[in-house]
């Protein structure tokens, strides 16, 4: 396992999983605000465009830096943790 502790703000915390006899569960933390997904419907200045995309290049950039890469990256696995950020 990767430990990337000075990038765990980055990233979504695991608290744990549990599997049965066809799946695997995954806890994770919770996010007050939910995905990006529930903000497309919304007009986004240029601003906060930019700022939402300088984010998740930054974070794919750690994840690459350190040798791993997310397979699903769309925005219903964004998640928002401030409303404007």
């Amino acid at each position: 396992m990767v430990v990337l502790s000075k990038y765990e703000d980055s990233f979504v915390q695991i608290q744990g999983w549990f599997e049965d006899v066809e799946l695997v569960y995954i806890a994770m933390e919770h996010f007050q605000y939910g995905d990006l997904q529930n903000y497309m419907n919304q007009n986004w200045s240029e601003v906060q465009v930019k700022n939402v995309a300088s984010q998740l290049l930054e974070a794919i950039a750690i994840s690459h830096n350190n040798g791993f890469t997310h397979r699903d990256i769309k925005p219903a696995n964004i998640f928002v943790v401030e409303r404007h950020p």
